[in-house]
């Protein structure tokens, strides 16, 4: 089987993420959504909980058929906590952990430019299956967090009534 693993951050999660997770399917049997557990950069973003971003993704994509999000990232900083969760060192625990499977890394299109600065990116392309993928919804999470009521079409109802209901955001 061909799984795409997609890691997003999903704060929060919006329809750009769901655009892309579907037009994977295209390209891949079923799609890996991984949350983000510990951001490389978090010093340099304002993140919601890892707990309320998965319930979000939940929200989100768990009616999409062969879509699953998988809390891989979280079990990898657990096990290696003094390791950075590069996406290079993740896949490489994936595919210890699953043998079975071939994997094909999905990206949005405007990761092809800043891939090159990857940790380990020219082994990472080596030894996996790259997919860059177009957005064809061009929509940043920053965006709905700095305008959350302006952009709420970009989001699910679900996902748009859990952030009102637990004000993740403060701009309701």
């Amino acid at each position: 089987m061909n799984i795409g693993i997609l890691g997003i951050t999903a704060n929060p999660p919006h329809n750009g993420h769901l655009n892309m997770t579907l037009n994977a399917l295209n390209y891949v049997d079923i799609v890996w959504l991984i949350p983000v557990f510990k951001h490389p950069f978090s010093h340099k973003k304002n993140i919601t909980s890892y707990e309320d971003r998965v319930e979000m993704m939940h929200l989100a994509f768990d009616n999409i058929p062969n879509v699953y999000i998988k809390e891989i990232e979280k079990e990898y900083c657990l096990e290696n906590p003094n390791n950075t969760p590069y996406t290079y060192n993740l896949i490489k625990f994936i595919k210890e952990k699953n043998t079975v499977d071939n994997f094909t890394l999905i990206f949005g299109e405007d990761n092809q430019e800043t891939f090159p600065k990857f940790y380990n990116s020219s082994l990472l392309a080596q030894e996996n299956k790259i997919l860059f993928l177009p957005e064809k919804i061009i929509v940043h999470s920053s965006n709905i967090r700095n305008s959350l009521l302006e952009n709420q079409n970009h989001l699910s109802q679900k996902v748009f009534k859990y952030i009102q209901e637990r004000n993740l955001y403060e701009t309701i």
